[in-house]
């Protein structure tokens, strides 16, 4: 996921879950830097924003699978 806007210290993200499908507009303070944050619906996923370019991305680290 790549950013779609900044405003201020915020980056803006279109966020989709891959592990339970959740998906919405989530802002995060970028000066918090590579600090693992879990899905917001809780199911166990794990993202960190980092800079690869010129633009910020969400990187799903940890996946919950199901069977």
């Amino acid at each position: 996921m790549t950013e779609k806007r900044r405003d201020g210290n915020m980056v803006y993200f279109e966020f989709r879950c891959p592990g339970c499908g959740a998906h919405g507009k989530l802002g995060l303070d970028h000066t918090e830097g590579m600090t693992p944050f879990g899905c917001p619906e809780e199911c166990g996923a794990t993202f960190v924003m980092w800079k690869p370019n010129e633009k910020y991305v969400l990187r799903c680290v940890v996946q919950p699978v199901s069977t």
